[in-house]
Formats: structure tokens, C-alpha cells, sequence
């Protein structure tokens, strides 16, 4: 209570806001008396009539205006509020008294990363007003708050050579964070896979409105993962080649040098005379490459060719005995030659035929011919 007059400049009035009012005379002894004061703003005016013990009366009239109190619009304190999971409340300075003041809407209370504007009004327009800068109002006043969006460090690719094993791989990653507040901030997308080759793996932050990388962005992070393919050994042919014999031959391998799980060998059977390409695949070329870096197929040439042999020749003398007698020789071979004219019982020369039985698939050294 302010600005309490008095009529009488022989009156002093005290401390309008106590319940009792005393008057104070400057020519006499304390008096109190009560004041029909309000309590709403405004101005309240009586007379207060003195008698004094001579029955001598005195008047006094008494103004009391009780003003609006003027209050501070709160300041937001606190700051910076950061997502954590948990609702949070704005905080006010000392200028909040809940008394005279309070807070229209949720807006004081939130949980996600945004701007909140909340508005704060006087409980009791009538008898307070704010001010601002000097001047009063009694208008609603808009605060301001932000709760900003969690920092989440970038992950990065960790440094790993990737090789097709056949079982499914997992990408890895440095600075990974599993989990904030207890749940799960991160999505990725094609981290794991089984095949060699090159693929996308993507990290995407589960809730972009509360979290960001420590750059304020969100965007998802791209990684490019290269696996590479599992080395297989070439095989290592020991024979390719042979002499006719009628039966079947193929391309040796040297052991433990074709892995029919991995490769496939085509067309290495032959029987009759000549050559064919013999192929040697991988089943699996997405995923297992040669020691050479390639998936080329190897090929080689099995061949079959047409047995050469060695005109027999006649070996030691021979002198009449009066028996027959039949020439020895060395190089014969009985399985593929036949010989006639091969027997004499005379003194003389004699001339020895020597044929070759398959003459289809045989030939002679020294002629080059079958003859």
C-alpha cells in the first residue's frame, strides 16, 4: 500500500500495510485506529474523527490508493536443455511467483527435441500487471525454450579386408553407437550379406527429430563394402598327351589340384586318334576367382596320337645246319607287328616282311607311313 495522504499536515500516517493504522499528531500522543481499507487496487478514501479528553474534536480525511504490483516477466533459465528421453520442465528465474503468475499451457513441460512457446499470464489482472522496460501491461507474455537434438558421433568404417567365406559377414564399424537411453538409435541397412562383390551399407538414425550427427545433420551415412573372392588354386595337369591303345584316356591332374566342389571339368575323355579342348570352370564365379585374379576358364588340349615304331632289326648270323631255322629280332613286338617269310632251311639271303596289324592307327619310324 503506497501513497497514503493526509488532509492535516499535523498527521503522519505509518505503514499502510499493516492491518492496524497508526496516526501519529505532532502536538499529541500516538493514536491507532482502523482503516476500512480494500484489498483490490484503487483508491479508498475515510475520516477519522480525534476527541481529545477536553471533548475537543478534530477531523481527518484520509486517501489510500493501493496500486497494481508490478511484476517481472520470468526469464527462461537452464538452457541449453538437450534431448534425454525423459520429459523435461522449463525452468524460471526468481520472477516466477506462482502466487500472482502461471503458465497457460503444456508448452512448460516436453520431451522431444522442438521449440516450445509457452504463454504465461498474471492469475489476477486487476490487481497486477507486468513490467516491461518501464511500461505495464497486463498482456499474456509468450515465453521461449528449445530442447535441442542429441549429438550422435558418425560411425565410421573399420578398416577390414572382407573374403568370401560362405558364411554370412557382418560390416564393421568404429564409433558405433548401440544404443541411447536405452534404445536402439540406428538403423543399417545391408550389413550383412554372404556373396563376394560390392554392395551399399547404410546407417540411418532411428529418430531424426531428437537425434543428429555432431554436425546438426541427419542424413543417412553410405558406405561402399567391397568383399573380395576366395583364391582357388589352378589345376596342375601331370599328362595330356598319349599314344593310341584303344582305350580311354583323359588329362592327369596332379592330386589335390581339382576340387570337383569347386571346379568343373568338361569334355576330358578321348579314345580315338586327334586332340579336344578340355575346360576346367568354376562353379562359382561370384564368389571364387584363380591365384591369377581371374575366372577365365582354363583350358587345355588332351590329344591322342598315332603310336610310332621302331622298324625291328634282325639280330646275330646264321649258318646251314640242315634244319630250318627262323631269324630273331630285336623290337618286335608281337601285340602290333606281325612278321612272314621269316623261315629258311638253305644257305642265302632272305627277305623278311614285317606289318604293322592296325594299320589304321599305327605308323612306322623311319617312313613316316604305315607300309
Amino acid at each position: 500500500l503506497v501513497n497514503a495522504e493526509s488532509s492535516n499536515p499535523n498527521f503522519v500516517l505509518t505503514d499502510l500495510s499493516e492491518e492496524n493504522l497508526t496516526v501519529s499528531s505532532t502536538e499529541s500522543a500516538e493514536y491507532e485506529v482502523k482503516l476500512p481499507l480494500g484489498k483490490d487496487a484503487g483508491t479508498y478514501t475515510s475520516t477519522i474523527t480525534f476527541t481529545t479528553s477536553e471533548s475537543d474534536t478534530y477531523t481527518q480525511d484520509i486517501s489510500v490508493k493501493i496500486v497494481s504490483k508490478k511484476l517481472t516477466v520470468p526469464a527462461v533459465i537452464g538452457t541449453p536443455y538437450v534431448y534425454n528421453g525423459q520429459v523435461q520442465a522449463l525452468n524460471l528465474d526468481d520472477n516466477f511467483i506462482e502466487k500472482y503468475m502461471m503458465v497457460l499451457d503444456n508448452a512448460r513441460y516436453a520431451t522431444n527435441a522442438n521449440h516450445y512457446a509457452p504463454v504465461i499470464t498474471l492469475k489476477d489482472k486487476a490487481n497486477t500487471v507486468w513490467n516491461i522496460a518501464g511500461s505495464t501491461t497486463t498482456t499474456n507474455q509468450t515465453l521461449s525454450w528449445d530442447i535441442e537434438k542429441y549429438k550422435l558421433t558418425k560411425p565410421t568404417a573399420k578398416a577390414v579386408a572382407y573374403t568370401y567365406t560362405g558364411d554370412v559377414q557382418e560390416f564393421q564399424f568404429d564409433n558405433f553407437t548401440e544404443s541411447v537411453f536405452g534404445s536402439e538409435v540406428f538403423t543399417v541397412t545391408g550389413g550383412e550379406k554372404t556373396d563376394a562383390g560390392t554392395s551399399s551399407v547404410t546407417v540411418s538414425i532411428n529418430d531424426k527429430q531428437n537425434y543428429c550427427w555432431t554436425d546438426g545433420s541427419n542424413a543417412d551415412l553410405v558406405f561402399t563394402w567391397n568383399m573380395s573372392r576366395a583364391k582357388v588354386s589352378e589345376p596342375v595337369a601331370t599328362r595330356t598327351s598319349y599314344d593310341y591303345d584303344e582305350t580311354e584316356h583323359k588329362i592327369e591332374f596332379e592330386d589335390g589340384t581339382v576340387d570337383t566342389n569347386l571346379m568343373t571339368v568338361k569334355n576330358n575323355s578321348r579314345t580315338e586318334i586327334g586332340s579336344q579342348t578340355v575346360t576346367i570352370s568354376l562353379k562359382d564365379k561370384v564368389n571364387y576367382e584363380w591365384q591369377s585374379g581371374t575366372d577365365t576358364d582354363i583350358t587345355l588340349t588332351l590329344s591322342i596320337g598315332v603310336p610310332i615304331y621302331s622298324l625291328p632289326t634282325i639280330t646275330g648270323s646264321y649258318v646251314y645246319n640242315g634244319q630250318t631255322q627262323h631269324p630273331e629280332f630285336t623290337g618286335f613286338d608281337a601285340e602290333k607287328m606281325t612278321v612272314t617269310d621269316n623261315s629258311a632251311k638253305n644257305a642265302g639271303s632272305y627277305s623278311v616282311k614285317i606289318a604293322l596289324k592296325d594299320k589304321d592307327h599305327a605308323k612306322w619310324a623311319d617312313t613316316g607311313t604305315n607300309e
